[in-house]
């Protein structure tokens, strides 16, 4: 089996700085166009930081992330998200009880939701 170009990993408090850049950046690349520039700017990129900073703080906030790393740089993220269950939810899915489990990506726990 070959390795994955990207490791997988619970973050620290000093992540914060590289996961708000990645934040802003993947915001402006998502939705450029949509969006007005105070989402992509300074102030988007210093409120991110705090966020992260916030969050990263907390063992709890930290347990609930998992970032992915190329070469030993940020390069994403992924995290808990109670907000957009309950979105998916008002939309008319719900969670069938399957839930995967994956130990390479430091025992990510996935929901899956059906509708």
């Amino acid at each position: 089996m070959t390795r994955p170009a990207f490791t997988i990993r619970l973050p620290e408090p000093d992540d914060a700085p590289a996961l708000a850049a990645v934040h802003v950046r993947s915001w402006r690349e998502t939705y450029a166009g949509m969006l007005p520039e105070r989402f992509y700017n300074e102030t988007a990129q210093w409120r991110r930081r705090t966020m992260w900073d916030d969050l990263l703080r907390d063992e709890a906030g930290r347990s609930a992330v998992r970032v992915a790393e190329v070469a030993g740089r940020i390069v994403g993220f992924a995290a808990a998200n109670a907000r957009a269950i309950r979105f998916y939810e008002r939309n008319g899915f719900r969670a069938d009880g399957t839930e995967t489990v994956d130990p390479r990506l430091s025992d990510l726990r996935e929901l899956r939701m059906v509708r």
